[in-house]
């Protein structure tokens, strides 16, 4: 999961407005649960 210490209160709000309405899509790359440590 990435983040951003960077935008208001308001951009947040917007964010999880877009993402309530279905607008964000997510990337979202699988690997294999037994090598977790190599990734995080």
């Amino acid at each position: 999961m990435v983040g951003s210490l960077v935008g208001t209160r308001q951009d947040l709000t917007e964010a999880f407005q877009f993402a309530a309405e279905g607008k964000v899509v997510p990337k979202v790359t699988m690997r294999p649960l037994g090598r977790h440590q190599r990734y995080l």
